[in-house]
């Protein structure tokens, strides 16, 4: 069964059309037990500990912006947050930091962070600043790969940008880029990097392993070349 048809199941049991409301973590849920999960990620519960203590163990900060009304994010709980061999990657490689930034308590850190949609996750580094955004739910262990990514300045968000604005633009850096962008759900910045991806790109590499259908960037590719076809027809028209 797939990631989506999970969550689909967990709306349906649990009332995917109920009002919002803004409770907090961990206090019960709005939709009661029908949500519980067994989370086995240590968390700390606020900003400023999960900064302190960034700072002291030297480790990244694992940001689940959680919103209780929002039926991903107990998707995530049940099927990736509970898994036991996850968690303890997670418990020993990252301060694991978990907000309601749906309750009005919470609302200077989801604006700080432009938190708007769910589910949502954050990887800090030790100053608060942004290693990687990642917007939507997945399955094991792909949600493990990507958020992996923040720890290297080769596939961090923050690093893709840098080599993007001193004018590395081969295909690689170009790639990579455009996998933390479709991650963050940046689709500005994102059309405007897939327009000069495409245009680095010859006949012949569409025959190569990361544009083929089987590659895994494939439906990333499919997205870049959907972005550039729609530019296209923009401009024709």
């Amino acid at each position: 069964m797939s990631f989506r048809h999970l969550l689909f199941s967990l709306c349906l049991s649990a009332g995917a059309l109920a009002p919002l409301a803004v409770v907090a973590q961990p206090e019960p849920s709005m939709y009661g037990d029908r949500v519980k999960a067994d989370v086995k990620l240590n968390y700390v519960y606020t900003l400023d500990e999960a900064l302190a203590r960034a700072r002291a163990e030297k480790k990244p900060i694992f940001f689940n912006c959680f919103a209780d009304w929002a039926i991903p994010c107990h998707g995530m709980n049940k099927y990736v947050f509970s898994d036991a061999e996850f968690a303890d990657y997670m418990n020993r490689n990252f301060v694991n930091l978990y907000i309601d930034v749906s309750k009005r308590a919470n609302a200077a850190v989801a604006k700080r962070y432009d938190i708007r949609r769910f589910a949502h996750f954050l990887v800090l580094d030790a100053d608060g600043n942004i290693l990687l955004r990642i917007v939507g739910g997945k399955k094991l262990p792909e949600f493990k790969e990507d958020v992996m990514r923040a720890l290297s300045p080769k596939t961090s968000l923050p690093g893709l940008e840098a080599a993007y604005k001193k004018g590395k633009r081969d295909k690689k850096t170009l790639l990579a880029y455009l996998y933390d962008l479709n991650l963050a759900d940046d689709k500005e910045q994102f059309d405007k990097v897939a327009q000069e991806y495409v245009a680095t790109l010859k006949p012949k590499d569409y025959a190569k392993s990361e544009t083929g259908s089987s590659s895994p960037n494939s439906s990333l590719i499919a997205k870049v070349r959907s972005t550039r076809i729609c530019s296209t027809t923009k401009r024709s028209s």
